[in-house]
């Protein structure tokens, strides 16, 4: 999984303006750090689940999602890729839960059909 996490350090770049009129002064930028993080699809759900967030507020799934064993996940990491072994997009990461002892990611299949749905909206 690929992801952009709070707990990632801040770094900066310092560049020059490149406006048509601008005077050349230097910009400086927050550039996000992104972390790459291993693990495993320990489940596949195709029907409902149940799970408590930390705050034991009872939540509910519909649908197919990926349980995985990815536990320094954290905020920040909602919507990123999730990989297979061959480098493969097959999910997009959703949520954590239990203080990070639970992750999940929709398959992929999900954002496939909404970009097909943009791009007939689209036209």
């Amino acid at each position: 999984m690929i992801g952009y996490p709070a707990l990632s350090g801040e770094r900066y770049a310092v560049t020059k303006s490149r406006e048509l009129m601008g005077s050349g002064e230097s910009v400086v930028t927050l550039v996000p750090e992104p972390t790459v993080t291993e693990g495993i699809v320990s489940k596949v759900f195709e029907t409902e689940a149940q799970g408590a967030d930390s705050s034991g507020t009872k939540i509910v799934w519909y649908g197919d999602y990926y349980q995985l064993t990815i536990n320094t996940s954290g905020p920040g990491n909602s919507g990123g890729p999730v990989f297979d072994s061959n480098g493969k997009v097959i999910g997009i990461y959703t949520y954590g839960l239990a203080g990070g002892r639970v992750s999940g990611a929709v398959p992929i299949k999900f954002a496939q059909e909404l970009m097909h749905l943009s791009r007939v909206t689209d036209r």
